[in-house]
């Protein structure tokens, strides 16, 4: 058994959201997507064995079908002095530090994936092959969305 993601493939990058970015995963047998979820993002076969025991466990203690919203998201608490007061603000560290590389994919798949309204079936593609799509970003990588965030969140970008 295994899961499967939805991810966003939108290339140009946003305050939130950057491609590859997982939204959301399901339990692969109970991965239905509604049409408006598959026209603008795309569904892949995702593997990651500690959530998806988690999510078993869940399903069988709950019976309901668990969707884990945006998993690999991590906000991160800082700062900001401002006439002699201290606030606290909550920005977004990485919205997803798993992601999916659609660049390891051939060039006719990566076109038909950012498209609008291109609906890209991934069960043809050797499993080998998707895992080596699934990647973790460096903390170097999560430092620097994190500093653009910031910065994006503070009006200086």
């Amino acid at each position: 058994m295994a899961l499967e993601a939805l991810i966003r493939v939108r290339q140009e990058a946003s305050f939130h959201k950057r491609s590859g970015d997982v939204i959301c995963i399901k339990l692969k047998e109970h991965a239905d997507w509604g049409k408006e979820e598959v026209k603008f993002h795309q569904a892949v076969p995702w593997f990651d064995e500690k959530l998806e025991s988690k999510m078993r466990r869940e399903w069988l203690e709950t019976g309901i079908f668990p969707v884990a919203v945006t998993p690999y998201k991590i906000d991160e608490k800082f700062y900001l002095k401002y006439r002699k007061k201290t606030y606290e603000k909550s920005i977004l560290k990485t919205r997803s530090y798993k992601y999916f590389d659609i660049n390891e994919l051939t060039e006719e798949i990566r076109q038909n994936i950012i498209s609008d309204n291109v609906v890209e079936d991934l069960n043809h593609i050797d499993l080998d092959k998707i895992k080596t799509c699934i990647k973790t970003k460096t903390e170097e990588e999560i430092s620097l969305e994190f500093e653009k965030n910031k910065k994006m969140a503070l009006g200086e970008i």
